[in-house]
């Protein structure tokens, strides 16, 4: 503790929202009555603050099955083509027929304009759609394995906190007829005192 007193002590659970550091220190007054049986207590208003480390779990759990759908270009495109006029006002170059496709992934180019070697206020924007189709593939036990390893991986990291350091980890593995199941924990230590103008308290 910095500035304040622990409301919590080491290896006590603690639940979100908890004060774990109070601003209100209580302390024994210099000033004791001579009749007085017990010392007597003061309170004294502080800021709180200070580090309290704790190890927090996060976890994940992802199914890879064997079989999975992805889209998967063509090669066949189409082009929309616009104007944008000093970075303000959008202007839409008439297509002369609709998309011959419904499932794309669109690609925007954007082009200056210039005459004469002098750049204009004008940018041609123009949205190519990419054809995609829907694929079935097949994955290996192996492959689906590896899979679901890195989608869990990329999970736990996403809930994590990137100042953390991991203390422990574990991994899970469970296969079906249809694909794999892998559940990864990691137990990550990080300072998890909030101070309270972060947390809207006085």
């Amino acid at each position: 503790v910095y500035m304040g007193a622990a409301d919590v002590h080491a290896g006590q659970t603690v639940k979100k929202g908890q004060s774990l550091i109070s601003g209100v220190v209580k302390e024994v007054s210099a000033n004791q009555p001579p009749d007085a049986k017990e010392p007597v207590e003061q309170q004294v208003v502080t800021p709180a603050e200070g580090e309290v480390r704790a190890d927090v779990t996060y976890e994940a759990t992802i199914f890879q099955p064997f079989k999975e759908s992805v889209m998967v270009p063509t090669g066949r495109t189409a082009v929309r083509r616009f104007l944008e006029v000093d970075q303000g006002s959008v202007l839409s170059v008439p297509a002369l027929k609709p998309l011959p496709f419904s499932h794309y992934r669109v690609e925007k180019k954007v082009h200056p304009v210039t005459f004469a070697g002098v750049g204009l206020p004008v940018e041609v924007i123009d949205l190519v759609y990419n054809e995609e189709v829907k694929h079935i593939t097949r994955l290996t036990p192996r492959q689906a394995l590896e899979k679901a390893r890195e989608k869990a991986m990329a999970a736990v990291q996403r809930q994590a906190p990137k100042e953390g350091r991991r203390v422990g980890s574990s991994m899970k593995v469970a296969a079906t007829s249809a694909g794999v199941r892998v559940t990864l924990k990691w137990i990550v230590n990080y300072n998890i005192a909030v101070p309270p103008r972060a947390a809207g308290r006085s």
